[in-house]
């Protein structure tokens, strides 16, 4: 079992002496897991569909100045301020970047760390900072979700890469530096519901729930088994063996 916790991406310690410092001393106290949560823009006015509060409102003091450090910038910085631990993000909401992009980004990561990323995927909730970025309709967030997943897999995997879907197509292409981990970075998902759970079981290489959704609570062990039956379930119908697929939990 490895344990983490959230480098602050937000509010008084996004900083870089505070980030360096929380990153050094978590590692050395034996933490194997360095996460980073993922906003771009923080828009001035946002609907009741955060799906962790029971009202739907948004409850972090930090976005309330609309702070927010770029995720994936900052696991970069992160990795050179740190030796063993994985960085991961918790969780990257997939539709908001170009996925050739991203996935340059995680494998020029991935290198430079050493072969220390983990890509956490996140379909979103926040449909304002969707339309702020300008990514794909909110409403077909699943569907670029899956995509831009099998082509990160795509273009990290194939040395002749190639890709015709909804949202992307390319062919005639060189990707290169593949990441360091082979067969590519591990792809954690979060969500608690049926289709983040069909998303792991297809897609990911660990499952990566929040215990404080209203919705789909997992906050005691009969709730936590009952879902992790729910999704090795999922697993024998998608034809896949439970047991390669990772377990993750975040706490809040």
């Amino acid at each position: 079992m490895e344990f983490g916790f959230n480098i602050p991406n937000g509010g008084a310690l996004a900083n870089n002496e505070s980030i360096v410092a929380i990153a050094r001393k978590g590692e050395d106290c034996g933490y194997s897991l360095l996460a980073i949560p993922d906003h771009i823009i923080i828009p001035r006015s946002i609907g009741d569909n955060y799906p962790y509060s029971a009202d739907g409102k948004l409850n972090f003091s930090t976005l309330a100045g609309g702070m927010c450090l770029e995720p994936l910038a900052m696991m970069a910085a992160v990795a050179a301020q740190t030796k063993k631990a994985r960085i991961l993000t918790s969780v990257m909401v997939v539709p908001y970047r170009e996925p050739m992009l991203t996935a340059k980004l995680i494998s020029t990561i991935d290198h430079l760390s050493g072969g220390r990323t983990i890509l956490g995927c996140g379909a979103g909730w926040m449909p304002e900072e969707f339309d702020a970025v300008e990514a794909p309709p909110f409403e077909e967030r699943g569907k670029v979700t899956d995509e831009y997943i099998d082509i990160y897999k795509e273009l990290w995997t194939n040395d002749e890469p190639q890709f015709h879907g909804n949202y992307r197509k390319f062919s005639n292409i060189y990707f290169s530096p593949k990441p360091i981990q082979t067969p590519h970075p591990p792809i954690w998902i979060g969500g608690e519901s049926k289709p983040a759970m069909r998303r792991a079981a297809k897609r990911g290489d660990a499952w990566f729930p929040i215990g404080c959704n209203p919705k789909h609570p997992l906050d005691t062990m009969p709730r936590w088994r009952a879902a992790v039956a729910t999704i090795r379930s999922i697993c024998d119908l998608e034809a896949r063996d439970p047991d390669t697929l990772e377990l993750a939990y975040w706490s809040v």
